[in-house]
């Protein structure tokens, strides 16, 4: 199939998204990543939605 990039500035999901959204995501070139569920999950889940693209990472989640 054919593959798509485009544009947006701020790309915001959960880790459970961003794995079963994968190619949307990278094809997003999102600059800004947001990743709710941030005090739960692994650094290297992160990890896999950054992208060369990516400007900040901000992180929301419960430090207790």
């Amino acid at each position: 199939g054919e593959e798509r990039t485009f544009q947006m500035d701020i790309f915001g999901c959960t880790t459970t998204a961003a794995a079963k959204y994968s190619s949307y995501l990278r094809a997003a070139l999102p600059e800004v990543v947001l990743v709710e569920e941030a005090g739960e999950i692994l650094e290297s889940h992160v990890l896999t939605a950054l992208g060369e693209e990516t400007r900040r990472l901000i992180l929301i989640g419960d430090h207790k």
